[in-house]
């Protein structure tokens, strides 16, 4: 089973002993809840003196005392631990949506199909968004008008999200670790978990029907590839997109990546192949900015030794059968 942050954080022995303040200092520690002030509606009049020596009245709101809230983090670990009951149906539901869209489009143009494919997401997206929650932004034709369909999905996720804070059973038994609380009963039943399957689902019918229609450039639930990203910032110093793509490929594939490994990638490119590749220093820097890693500077020493030179040999091989 998955492992979900701050699940179980609380134990009845742990929790029981504490008073209210190791109790409120404990959840600040371990990032559970965020500190914040509004501003009163209270005002406080404050008397100055101006240059003439006339007394003169301002006005201002007073900060409240300070609150807590859950903090994001926390309620974003329980909504995906939430999404989780539901995961294996909404696949399933995917697969049937589309089967029933195969059997009606059957024998239909690629364009008559595409045009169907919308009329379907039109009618989805707004089983879930309202209009007025469509704000402004640039639109298809990068002029200022209605803002894309998934950023208003995304905005819709997040107050669905929000609504955690109201659900304190929730919240209670997910930071207590109590698993049995979460029976098929409470699932097929509560309304806040019934929201969240129904705007889950059909968000999920609606980025499927993107990928496969292209309505939209989805980089809200579906973000571009590093090696996109990468290649669009650095283009002049790589070769081609397929080798970004063969460096992220080899990050993401190896059960463990450590500079070594990188040094070899960079060796690789730039004398093996001898292709564009950036030096070492900027190499390393890309890699890690867009990797999440903490290595070194990339450079040879001129002693790298027989393991450098059987991952060179791996890497020849699986160059190969990439480009091919």
């Amino acid at each position: 089973m998955m492992n979900y942050k701050y699940f179980g954080i609380l134990t009845e022995d742990m929790y029981n002993p504490l008073d209210e303040d190791q109790i409120l200092n404990f959840f600040l520690e371990k990032h559970l809840i965020t500190a914040y002030r509004t501003l009163d509606n209270k005002k406080k009049e404050d008397k100055l003196t101006n240059e003439k020596g006339q007394l003169e009245t301002t006005v201002r709101g007073m900060l409240s005392d300070i609150k807590y809230k859950y903090s994001e983090e926390l309620l974003d670990n329980i909504f995906i631990y939430l999404k989780s009951f539901f995961s294996g149906l909404i696949e399933v539901n995917i697969i049937m949506y589309t089967r029933s869209f195969d059997i009606k489009t059957y024998g239909y143009t690629k364009k008559k199909k595409r045009k169907e494919a919308f009329r379907k997401f039109d009618k989805l997206f707004f089983e879930i968004c309202k209009e007025e929650q469509i704000g402004l932004g640039k639109n298809l034709n990068n002029e200022t008008g209605a803002e894309k369909r998934f950023v208003t999905l995304k905005k819709v996720q997040c107050s669905l999200i929000e609504k955690l804070k109201g659900e304190e059973i929730i919240l209670t038994n997910y930071l207590y670790g109590n698993n049995d609380y979460f029976t098929r009963e409470l699932i097929d039943t509560h309304p806040y978990l019934l929201e969240i399957f129904e705007f889950e689902n059909k968000l999920s019918i609606l980025i499927d029907l993107n990928k496969k229609f292209k309505f939209e450039e989805d980089d809200v639930f579906t973000p571009k590839p590093k090696s996109e990203l990468i290649f669009k910032e650095h283009s002049n110093e790589f070769h081609s997109l397929k080798q970004v793509e063969f460096i992220e490929h080899q990050i993401i594939t190896k059960e463990k990546v450590n500079r070594a490994f990188i040094v070899s990638l960079f060796d690789f490119f730039s004398n093996i192949l001898n292709i564009t590749t950036p030096s070492g220093k900027i190499f390393g820097e890309i890699i890690n900015h867009y990797f999440n890693f903490k290595f070194g500077e990339v450079s040879l020493n001129g002693s790298e030794g027989n393991n450098h030179d059987r991952r060179i040999q791996e890497l020849k091989k699986e160059w190969e059968i990439f480009t091919n």
